[in-house]
């Protein structure tokens, strides 16, 4: 008998990656303006609004591809996933925890240029949304009401955190989810 053989009657169904739904504390509501009550995506929307008014650049141009990138962001259900690693990033400035400029695909989002997760402009460097998600790349199974990706197909976010200090963070991460904090 192998090790395999203790599995050999476990019938799991996999319907793809189920992303973690996310809390948006008030305080982050009431700096930039958003309702209390506002769903993840009109906040997402606020911040990256807040965003592009702070850097100076809300013309139309911008607020059409926000709008879009917004729109393809929406439908394929990953609002909560690019809020968890804003807040992420959030925390870390917060903390004056260096982190990377950004890089990868996520460079071409106006999402996360807005909202602070990334620091280069992609409308000033011709880069494409489409690069890092795309409405024909991604794909959604709904199974009882429950969003499932296909986690090869996937947005991903290239975090940069600075070694010595990402130690704290992680320290901190794991102390919120009560387990033993890592030595630097």
């Amino acid at each position: 008998m192998n090790f395999y053989d203790n599995f050999s009657d476990l019938k799991l169904e996999l319907h793809g990656v189920r992303l973690p739904s996310f809390k948006i504390e008030d305080k982050f509501k009431d700096k930039i303006g958003a309702d209390i009550d506002c769903s993840n995506l009109s906040f997402l929307k606020s911040l990256c609004e807040y965003g592009l008014k702070e850097k100076n650049l809300f013309s139309q141009e911008y607020i059409n591809r926000l709008s879009y990138e917004l729109e393809i962001v929406e439908e394929l259900s990953f609002t909560d996933y690019l809020l968890l690693v804003w807040d992420v990033i959030n925390f870390c400035k917060d903390n004056s925890i260096p982190t990377g400029i950004g890089r990868g695909s996520a460079a071409g989002s106006l999402i996360l240029f807005s909202c602070g997760v990334t620091q280069i402009d992609p409308m000033k460097y011709g880069l494409f949304f489409e690069r890092f998600i795309s409405r024909f790349r991604a794909k959604k199974n709904v199974v009882n009401g429950i969003t499932y990706l296909d986690g090869s197909l996937m947005c991903d976010v290239d975090l940069d955190i600075c070694f010595i200090r990402g130690i704290e963070f992680f320290n901190i991460l794991k102390k919120s989810l009560k387990t033993k904090p890592l030595k630097s």
